[in-house]
Formats: C-alpha cells, sequence, structure tokens
C-alpha cells in the first residue's frame, strides 16, 4: 500500500483476509507530502477491522538509500506529529457525524490515549519501520519482518 489512487480503496476487501499491511512511502519526498501519507495511514489504522483483527502494520520507507532521504526515526517523529493533528481534527467532525451513522464498521476508531500526544506504541497494533530500497533490492529486513 499505498498503491495507484484508482485502486487504493480496494484495500477493504481484503481486509477479513489480511495478515499484515506493508505501508510503503518515499523517504525522499516524505517531508513534503506528510499530510496525504499520514491521512491514508490514519484512514487505515482508524478501521475498526483493522483493529480488531490487530493486523500488524510495516512503515516501509523506500529510498533510503539516496542521499536525500529522511532516516526512520525523523520520518516516525513527523508521522507522528502529523497524526496527532490529524486525530484533533478527525476526532472533532466524527462526533458531529456519530449520530448520523448508525453502522459500527463505518465508524472510525479512536487512536491513542486521550490527552497524550499520539505515538504509534499507543495503537494495538504492532506497527514497525523498516528502511528499504526496492530500487537497489535492499529488501531483508522487510522479508524478515514478513517471516516474522
Amino acid at each position: 500500500m499505498p498503491g495507484h489512487d484508482r485502486v487504493r480503496y480496494r484495500y477493504l476487501d481484503f481486509l477479513p483476509v489480511t495478515r499484515c499491511i506493508i505501508y510503503v512511502i518515499d523517504s525522499t519526498t516524505v517531508n513534503r507530502q506528510i499530510r496525504p501519507v499520514a491521512e491514508y495511514l490514519y484512514d487505515i489504522l482508524a478501521k475498526p477491522k483493522v483493529q480488531k483483527q490487530r493486523i500488524p502494520i510495516l512503515i516501509a520507507c523506500n529510498k533510503s538509500d539516496m542521499i536525500t532521504a529522511l532516516p526512520v526515526e525523523k520520518i516516525k517523529t513527523l508521522l507522528e506529529a502529523e497524526m496527532n493533528r490529524l486525530r484533533a481534527t478527525r476526532t472533532a467532525r466524527v462526533e458531529q457525524q456519530q449520530a448520523d451513522v448508525d453502522d459500527e464498521e463505518e465508524q472510525e476508531a479512536y487512536l491513542g490515549y486521550e490527552g497524550e500526544n499520539f505515538k504509534f506504541d499507543h495503537v494495538d497494533n504492532t506497527v514497525d519501520f523498516e528502511s528499504c530500497s526496492v530500487e537497489k533490492q535492499e529488501l531483508d529486513n522487510i522479508k524478515d519482518w514478513i517471516m516474522q
């Protein structure tokens, strides 16, 4: 994931049989693209099925071999800060719409602990970060994570 824009939504069809999710981001552009990257990740993590099944998630930081790539820890910090901002705006929106939506499957779950800044450690799903380079075939840590 995320995949091409036209088929991105299709991941919902596979959630009932999903054993893990690998969320691939570009380490060289994530700083400029942090909002859409975090929004889509938030959408995935807030799905009740993802939380209920505790599907493990790997954030694969691709292009880590390039000079302009951000280190994994910096990417994690940026995502946590952006997810915290998203949670604040989405929580307000969910409270407004909650009366309109009866279907529990459609409602977003709250991410993290109330009253604390968002941290990936606060979600029930295991969320790991790994650097990789698809172009240079540096995928051993990704393969190891999958085997785990």
